[in-house]
């Protein structure tokens, strides 16, 4: 057994999470009945068949993407999705993740995400950025469930599957 989140969309690249525990392999239906969240666990097929054209195409059906949510008290339970390419967080406008906290530089660090994986780099920013409290000099990778620490606020990496 393990936390499943479920992402409720607030707008656009944000959301706030609801936790619940299922195993990993479950998947679920949420919907709104009279007001209140309902979901129910129903099982996949391991993989989908895809018919193309007399060619078969296997499938696994779910796509992973990266994605922080908050989890000191400034930005409890935010989430911030990581497309592919550049993501760049500090409190200037130009930043596609901005965090209004007066200890994070205006382009504080960057998160480049690829086929590879994923890499964080702290671009030269006055507080530091820190990757599992060891503070980043280098770029470096991110792996599930990292804590990753810029001014008072933090974050944690997880990563969201889609169908």
């Amino acid at each position: 057994m393990c936390s499943i989140l479920i992402r409720v969309v607030l707008g656009q690249d944000r959301f706030c999470l609801i936790s619940t525990c299922l195993d990993q392999a479950d998947m679920f239906l949420l919907h709104m009945k009279r007001g209140r969240f309902r979901w129910k666990v129903c099982m996949p097929e391991k993989k989908t068949i895809i018919e193309n054209k007399g060619k078969k195409i296997v499938s696994s059906g779910l796509v992973r993407r990266g994605f922080l949510v908050g989890v000191s008290a400034n930005i409890l339970g935010q989430g911030y999705v990581l497309e592919s390419g550049e993501t760049l967080i500090g409190r200037d406008s130009s930043c596609r993740i901005r965090i209004n906290d007066k200890q994070i530089s205006g382009i504080h660090c960057r998160i480049n995400s690829s086929s590879q994986g994923i890499i964080i780099e702290d671009l030269d920013s006055s507080n530091g950025t820190y990757l599992n409290r060891k503070k980043i000099k280098k770029p470096m990778p991110i792996n599930y469930g990292d804590r990753i620490v810029i001014g008072e606020s933090i974050l944690r990496f997880l990563f969201e599957e889609e169908l």
